[in-house]
């Protein structure tokens, strides 16, 4: 059975999409996994938005996960997505009070995230993830 992981952030660059993207490509054939990203660029480009989402996409191509991975933008019915999921992640460098926490643990999805912040706070020891900082 294919597993999906979800990812429901904007395209900013404390996120760290590169860092799972490394991961998931590292996993090779050994795991079917389904990458879905929900979330877009920022309104009027701020953080420089546009720019990242072109270096993301330009990292999807050249580590050739584009069939492990749909990308869904915006959308407005992320409470039927989170169930869809297997569980969600969240690789960020940073972050303050992630709602993409607290929505998927509302959902009943395990969340797998960075330690850092407010994430220590929210999710147990054993489903935060080491990353290494930029």
């Amino acid at each position: 059975k294919r597993m999906v992981m979800g990812m429901f952030v904007s395209f900013k660059r404390q996120e760290n999409h590169a860092y799972l993207f490394g991961a998931l490509a590292s996993l090779g054939d050994r795991h079917d996994i389904l990458l879905v990203l929900v979330g877009d660029t920022l309104v009027d480009d701020h953080e420089d938005t546009l720019t990242y989402k072109r270096e993301v996409q330009t990292s999807l191509e050249s580590l050739g996960l584009a069939d492990r991975i749909q990308v869904l933008g915006n959308r407005t019915d992320v409470e039927k997505i989170y169930p869809a999921c297997d569980f969600t992640v969240l690789p960020s460098h940073r972050e303050g009070t992630p709602n993409v926490v607290l929505e998927s643990m509302a959902c009943g999805v395990p969340a797998i995230v960075t330690d850092v912040s407010d994430n220590a706070l929210l999710v147990a020891d054993q489903q935060r993830a080491l990353v290494p900082r930029e």
